[in-house]
């Protein structure tokens, strides 16, 4: 994501999920960049990605290199149950009693040096906070 003004500064609100930015797509009411100086202890920079009640998000990351990797991510949640699709493989069912934070997403042995997607779908109305998606190489 680009950044722009609004970052690490206040919150911003979009409302065109096809439109508003090259690799990030949703559909749900609104897509809000979140940021909080203080007392979150969960998100990475205190900013993150923020849907409430009933959506879905999806992110097309960079070239990734081919091999064995690990897909995590940082999350300030445990109010939704969601599901996580990679390259549209449904990947993980995540429930709102699971731990939010380095939630596993699968792991992955990719064959080619492409772009990937990862596609977070709520399973039932709530909030989520999404941080980073971390790729960790597996030997």
């Amino acid at each position: 994501m680009k950044q722009g003004d609004y970052y690490d500064k206040y919150y911003a609100r979009w409302f065109d999920g096809q439109n508003t930015f090259k690799n990030i797509k949703w559909e749900g009411d609104y897509l809000l960049y979140y940021f909080k100086d203080h007392d979150t202890g969960k998100v990475l920079n205190d900013d993150c990605l923020s849907m409430s009640g009933w959506w879905w998000c999806q992110v097309t990351t960079p070239k990734i290199m081919k091999g064995k990797y690990k897909l995590t991510s940082n999350l300030w949640s445990g109010q939704i149950n969601y599901a996580v699709y990679v390259d549209g493989v449904n990947t993980a069912m995540i429930k709102s009693s699971d731990p939010a934070e380095s939630t596993s997403w699968g792991e992955f042995d990719w064959t080619e040096t492409q772009p990937h997607t990862i596609k977070v779908v709520a399973t039932s109305p709530g909030l989520l906070f999404w941080d980073t998606l971390i790729f960790t190489p597996i030997q």
